[in-house]
């Protein structure tokens, strides 16, 4: 089995803002091409992440399995799983005046089937993670 994927990134905010922005805010920076529906909204809401096509059709891309701001984000995830999910680990670890929001996307109960999808998850998280980090430097910026 491959070990965990794992990715990290250092943003120019406290633990808060940071946990904040990942979860709050998801809809706001989240890559466009990274959806299910066009148009659509992301929101963790309820216990779930879920994506709401313009039609109403909901979409359940995981369930939250822990909620600890602004330490800690555990969800599974559904999308590219195959036919089980796999879990997503996001921790906010300050750093000065700067987080590292490391995440960990293991493969769950994906199992071996993990490994079919490495490669579409690592070029992802690059991706997502791009994308959150230049929401923080514009919101910042916009705020100064």
């Amino acid at each position: 089995m491959t070990d965990p994927l794992r990715k990290s990134v250092v943003v120019r905010c406290s633990p808060a803002r940071a946990f904040s922005a990942f979860t709050a805010e998801v809809d706001l920076w989240w890559p466009a091409g990274h959806k299910k529906f066009d148009g659509s909204r992301l929101a963790f809401d309820q216990g779930a992440f879920v994506e709401t096509a313009p039609s109403g059709e909901t979409f359940t891309l995981g369930e939250v399995v822990r909620w600890s701001p602004p330490d800690a984000l555990v969800f599974t995830w559904w999308p590219g799983a195959l036919d089980a999910p796999t879990t997503v680990e996001v921790t906010f670890t300050p750093e000065g005046e700067t987080t590292r929001v490391d995440v960990i996307h293991s493969a769950g109960a994906a199992g071996d089937r993990f490994d079919k999808v490495m490669d579409i998850f690592v070029r992802s998280w690059d991706r997502v993670l791009g994308s959150y980090s230049q929401y923080i430097d514009e919101s910042i910026e916009r705020e100064a």
